[in-house]
């Protein structure tokens, strides 16, 4: 019974994962969570975020490392919908990685802060490039190392990115790995910076 238990454990979680993907892409298609622009600390999300997948990097062997910026990045981004993008950056870096490691980093870009998220994963082909911020797009490749996805991550990524304002993109070699950004205006003040940001409920 074992191995009929496990395919429907996995089912059931594939399915969840699809729902609150289209929950999160409904949410902010229907403007149900406001966009508050104010400043946020990168580094403490960072650190959050880490927090949050580092037992299943340990449980799959990859390495992952975080690239601080010594608590001077400083952002104008909604907090609900910057962490929901980072979360889902590294979440796609996780799954598409077999080997290796993911590397977040924040580096000063002019006047502005940028968010990447490395991996040592399957890459993409440049003909798939823009397409996987499409909703439901997946490559080939990907369906064949992880089925639990549905193509629904990195599109509520470019959509969160587009209702705050930020520019976003990737560098990728298929075979060698990907690079996945996210580009915001360094924010001015340091008044009332959140921390963290929780979830949507």
């Amino acid at each position: 019974m074992r191995p009929a238990l496990q395919d429907l454990r996995q089912s059931v979680q594939s399915v969840t994962q699809m729902f609150n993907s289209l929950l999160d892409l409904s949410k902010i298609e229907l403007g149900a969570q406001p966009v508050k622009l104010q400043p946020v600390a990168l580094d403490p999300l960072m650190a959050d975020i880490a927090t949050l997948f580092r037992e299943e990097a340990l449980a799959r062997n990859i390495a992952l490392r975080v690239r601080g910026s010594r608590g001077k990045a400083l952002v104008s981004a909604d907090p609900l919908l910057l962490r929901q993008s980072m979360v889902n950056l590294m979440q796609n870096a996780l799954r598409y990685t077999q080997r290796g490691g993911v590397l977040m980093a924040v580096r000063r870009r002019g006047g502005q802060w940028q968010f990447e998220v490395w991996d040592t994963g399957v890459g993409i082909a440049e003909a798939d490039q823009q397409r996987v911020y499409s909703p439901f797009f997946r490559p080939e490749h990907a369906w064949r190392i992880d089925n639990a996805g549905h193509g629904l991550g990195l599109a509520v990524v470019a959509r969160c990115a587009d209702l705050m304002g930020a520019s976003q993109g990737l560098n990728s070699r298929e075979g060698l790995g990907s690079r996945f950004w996210l580009r915001l205006p360094a924010a001015r003040s340091a008044s009332a910076v959140p921390r963290c940001a929780t979830a949507w409920p």
